[in-house]
């Protein structure tokens, strides 16, 4: 069961205008080389998605996840349900490892050696 995330903590639709239009800029997003989650997944290749549990961009990941599934493209969803966002930036700590390690999985084994 995915944890829920209450309303306050999620960031305010302007703000993810901002941060998108900060690093995009005029780029359209509906690109797939820009947000690959607003574009069309159809034809992507087997894909892995890390969702951090206390993420208040988390909201963007599940319906990815999902988005994926229904257009046929093999999917991974792991989720660090006590993890902060981008735990890749702290590798010394117990859920960067973590997510270095299930990242180092996919690259090496793809979808089947990830139950492990």
């Amino acid at each position: 069961m995915l944890a829920e995330l209450s309303a306050s903590k999620l960031p305010a639709d302007e703000w993810i205008a901002e941060m998108f239009a900060t690093w995009a800029g005029a780029a359209r997003w509906d690109d797939p080389y820009v947000a690959p989650g607003l574009a069309d997944p159809s034809g992507l290749p087997p894909t892995y998605v890390l969702t951090c549990g206390r993420d208040a961009l988390r909201r963007s990941s599940e319906p990815y996840v999902t988005r994926l599934t229904e257009a046929g493209v093999t999917v991974w969803h792991d989720v660090l349900s006590h993890s902060e966002h981008a735990p890749l930036d702290r590798p010394g700590t117990p859920d960067g490892e973590r997510a270095v390690a299930r990242l180092g999985t996919w690259l090496r084994a793809g979808i089947a050696g990830m139950s492990e």
